[in-house]
């Protein structure tokens, strides 16, 4: 058999081969038979959309795999049923947890060691919260991302400490831009600092992150350091971010501005739709000249973001011909 993870990720009739039919019908009629109240807790927690991993715990109070391993005990007569024994409240509290981190350390196939993961719900334990955030260097997205959304559940004052410290500190390039962003999504104060060193990383992603971070947290003082970075940035994927993180302040500002106004004529036209949108947001009048400039050559989406900054810099909108602004 897959992987309950894997099973989970069938949402559709036609996804479902012969031995899956058995598989949900064996489940089904198990729990519905020997622990009906509470498989009806985890039923009504999906079908409103709940996640497997909390609706298991909610539930019946273990993980996935878990039921998954006593489900298979149940097959191979080694419980009498699927319902709560005594045996099951007298279980070492530790053993679900070493075997969660076991499967989440050897599982490479990524559907699986996200479903893994996601089945998680949350981190209440720092073990098992440092033998996720190593998984953090999958080649992955699906993976990755899977960890962001857990961590960002957790609520566990230790686990919270562990991230904005030891986890941040990782040697990982992955490791260290995937905290970045979960403490930004968490808007955790306490980070500002960190991040804000961060944004001198010799590794691009972790600038990126830390910026990105700093964005969600939006401290006052965080301007100046989102400045000078933007000032120093030469990687465009980093500049970018930074840039966005700077504009989501809506605070004019003439650094700023020389700042972002070189980067109309840019090669890339990636940058040169940050900096107009930032511009838009942060410019002021010195920017005018730059963006008439630029907006008799351009066309498109960069047009339209061209013209949202020359309205907002000059406070007026004179109509789509750029000589119109000249007058």
């Amino acid at each position: 058999l897959d992987p309950i993870e894997t099973f989970f990720g069938r949402e559709s009739m036609g996804a479902l081969e012969y031995v899956d039919h058995v598989r949900a019908w064996s489940i089904m009629d198990l729990m519905l038979k020997e622990d009906r109240e509470r498989w009806l807790k985890v039923l009504t927690e999906l079908r409103r959309g709940g996640d497997e991993g909390a609706a298991f715990k909610n539930g019946l109070g273990i993980t996935p795999n878990d039921f998954h391993l006593r489900w298979l005990d149940r097959l191979n007569g080694k419980r009498p049923t699927m319902g709560e024994l005594r045996r099951d409240a007298n279980e070492d509290p530790d053993l679900p947890g070493v075997r969660e981190r076991k499967r989440v350390q050897e599982t490479q196939k990524a559907d699986v060691l996200a479903g893994l993961i996601r089945g998680l719900d949350r981190l209440d334990d720092v073990r098992t919260a440092r033998v996720v955030v190593s998984r953090l260097d999958h080649p992955s997205d699906l993976v990755r991302e899977s960890i962001q959304v857990v961590l960002t559940r957790t609520r566990n004052p230790d686990v919270l400490a562990y991230l904005r410290g030891e986890a941040l500190d990782d040697k990982g390039t992955a490791i260290r831009a995937g905290i970045a962003r979960v403490l930004g999504i968490l808007k955790m104060g306490e980070a500002r600092p960190k991040l804000e060193a961060m944004l001198a990383d010799r590794q691009w992603r972790v600038r990126a992150e830390a910026a990105g971070g700093l964005c969600e947290l939006r401290h006052p003082d965080s301007f100046e350091v989102l400045l000078k970075s933007l000032e120093q940035e030469r990687q465009e994927k980093a500049w970018i971010v930074t840039a966005d993180a700077l504009a989501s302040y809506r605070t004019p500002n003439k650094r700023a501005t020389a700042a972002l106004t070189p980067k109309l004529s840019h090669r890339a036209w990636q940058v040169r739709v940050t900096a107009a949108r930032a511009l838009a947001a942060i410019g002021t009048e010195d920017a005018l000249d730059a963006l008439i400039e630029r907006f008799n050559r351009e066309g498109g989406r960069l047009y339209r973001e061209l013209r949202a900054a020359l309205q907002a810099v000059s406070q007026d909108d004179l109509g789509p011909n750029p000589e119109t602004r000249l007058k």
